[in-house]
């Protein structure tokens, strides 16, 4: 049994979320920002040419799960507790989240997907509620209908 993916990395986020930025660039994407919450980078919001138009994606880079997994990690002896650090965490999200970027790439350079179709779950759906993706609009819905079946 190993560790989480990427667990020992040294290569500090901001530096990761740099190449993430050079990827997305080489890709294709016409606009690229990294986004922050408290000075510290969250995630990844780029524009991409589809068939149907520029679309908007947001994809997030969830540091406390990644912290959560380290720990758990830790604790079932599967890596040591000095990587489950919140910084540790921080680090292995954002290779994470490249190494996620470069298979979305490799599946759409095959020409197995289309560019829209590999970010899907990302694409920006209302931006005036906080940019919300496809992805958190399907749950929120999802999460309602269940609630009514509970409840009817």
């Amino acid at each position: 049994m190993s560790g989480p993916l990427n667990y020992t990395t040294t290569i500090a986020a901001t530096k990761t979320a740099g190449e993430c930025l050079a990827l997305l660039g080489t890709h294709g994407a016409a606009a690229i920002a990294i986004t922050y919450d408290h000075s510290e980078p969250t995630g990844i919001a780029f524009r991409l040419e589809t068939p149907h138009g520029d679309r908007e994606f947001r994809l997030p880079v969830n540091v406390g799960g990644m912290h959560k997994s380290l720990v758990k990690a830790s604790r079932d002896g599967r890596i040591g507790p000095r990587f489950a650090t919140p910084e540790q965490a921080r680090r292995v999200a954002w290779r994470v989240a490249k190494n996620w970027l470069e298979a979305q790439f490799a599946i759409v350079d095959a020409q197995m997907v289309a560019m829209d179709e590999a970010f899907l779950p990302y694409l920006q759906v209302e931006a005036d509620r906080g940019g919300r993706t496809l992805y958190q609009a399907y749950a929120e819905r999802e999460n309602a209908l269940a609630l009514e079946a509970s409840h009817g």
